[in-house]
């Protein structure tokens, strides 16, 4: 599949005939290609991109060998002291390594009150005041959840390509499209604009910081940026095809299965087809939510009859009532992914896999119930997609990317593989999006640095 689909999306030509990446290894090019590495791999910049997703925020970055790196952790923040307070340290696991203890100090104009303080992702969860994304979430713009998950991923990224101080960092994040087409791109692009530093207060980066330049950025569409993840990859600063891109035709469609929404952009052979391409107000969190008030309230049903028996003790202390898991992050990570792994592994559609929960020392299985919701979800999904197939006409594929294919992969690993195609590492397929938004990233300050040279040299 040539390329020149997504420059149609991208606005980026090379050299305006339309010609496929693997004609553009002319001089220029390569020169470009070389700056682009002393720039972002070698030198004090870095090249990301973001989703801020509704369950976790994913973070891609070029490391220091030129490779994508992805890392994530759970879109849920809480207030915090500006030091490090050793009591609540020593309440929290301290097994928690990595990414998962971020404690941070922000100082940006995009954060109320201009400096704050954060739990973030895994560290935030167990906290009172933590807050997450509802289950019918579907905005992102001007949400200050979703701005101190960013500002802290892209530092997480400067940081683990060892990265300090002032740091350039061209923007790439996304928004669905519904709310792109209601012109909110440039709201939600306007809150990272600017200086922002993070400060690393507790955590394996504690003492680190990092202040963030974004002078210029890019709001993908959610969906539709997502192809370009699935069809390359970039080794060594770069790009190399993914065996995917040739069973790809013409028109096609990448549907997007996410937390908050469902997005599905419509490639023809004028490229990206905004009037077809839709988005649904359907997405993983309100299946996941059902299936956890169901393992806490039928599943443990003794369990949750005495935490609501001694209900008003918990509350006098302050604290929130006891659950089983207290993210849906968590839930998923410890009980979902663990069996669509096994599915993934095994690599039979017939293959049933298991699933069990725990609450303390009490464990159970949950295979049915897990089984259903899948079912339900998938369901739900295929009903839009099959009327979305008569409404576009000719589709000679679909793409499927997002957490939503794992979410529902004991329903989806049954479709006709011929026309449903899913990545070659389908355990990454929620790092689609963010991988999607880096590529673009990469082609936007290729063509700058090729415009450029071209100009040094006219």
């Amino acid at each position: 599949m040539s390329i020149i689909v997504y420059f149609r999306l991208t606005k980026i030509n090379y050299n305006g005939s339309g010609d496929s990446l693997h004609n553009l290894k002319g001089e220029t090019i390569m020169t470009a290609i070389d700056t682009l590495k002393k720039q972002f791999i070698k030198g004090d910049a870095i090249l990301t991109g973001v989703d801020s997703g509704n369950t976790s925020t994913k973070v891609s970055v070029l490391n220091k060998k030129g490779d994508i790196e992805t890392y994530q952790f759970p879109t849920v923040i809480a207030k915090a002291p500006m030091t490090v307070n050793e009591i609540t340290r020593h309440q929290t696991n301290l097994n928690m390594e990595g990414i998962q203890r971020l404690h941070v100090k922000i100082t940006s104009d995009s954060i109320t009150g201009k400096e704050k303080a954060f739990y973030v992702g895994e560290y935030a969860k167990d906290k009172e005041d933590k807050e997450q994304p509802e289950a019918d979430d579907t905005k992102k713009t001007n949400k200050q959840l979703h701005i101190v998950t960013t500002l802290t991923a892209l530092a997480v990224a400067a940081w683990e390509t060892g990265k300090e101080g002032d740091v350039l960092s061209p923007f790439s994040g996304g928004l669905p499209i519904r709310e792109i087409q209601e012109e909110a791109g440039g709201k939600y692009l306007k809150d990272f604009i600017g200086e922002h530093v993070v400060e690393s207060i507790d955590g394996p980066y504690q003492g680190k910081s990092v202040k963030l330049i974004i002078k210029d950025g890019i709001v993908n569409v959610e969906g539709v940026t997502s192809a370009l993840g699935l069809s390359y990859d970039i080794k060594k600063g770069e790009i190399k095809e993914q065996n995917v891109s040739n069973r790809v035709g013409k028109e096609f469609a990448v549907i997007d299965g996410g937390a908050g929404t469902l997005d599905i952009g419509l490639f023809d052979s004028n490229g990206f087809n905004a009037h077809l391409s839709k988005d649904y107000r359907i997405g993983t969190n309100p299946h996941i939510d059902k299936l956890l008030h169901k393992v806490e309230t039928e599943v443990f049903k003794e369990q949750y009859q005495r935490v609501q028996e001694n209900k008003d003790k918990f509350l006098e202390k302050g604290k929130k009532l006891p659950k089983p898991y207290k993210t849906r992050e968590e839930f998923m990570r410890k009980v979902i992914y663990p069996g669509v792994q096994s599915m993934l592994d095994s690599n039979d559609v017939n293959y049933q896999p298991t699933f069990s929960a725990r609450w303390g020392k009490e464990s159970a299985d949950i295979t049915a119930l897990v089984v259903q919701t899948m079912e339900d979800y998938a369901k739900e999904v295929m009903s839009e997609v099959e009327l979305f197939e008569l409404d576009a006409g000719e589709i000679q594929s679909f793409i499927f990317v997002g957490g939503g294919l794992l979410f529902g992969y004991t329903e989806f690993r049954k479709l006709d593989s011929q026309f449903y195609i899913f990545p070659d590492d389908k355990e990454k397929s929620a790092a689609i999006t963010s991988n999607s938004y880096l590529m673009r990233n990469y082609l936007t300050r290729l063509n700058i640095l090729k415009k450029q040279e071209d100009t040094v040299n006219a």
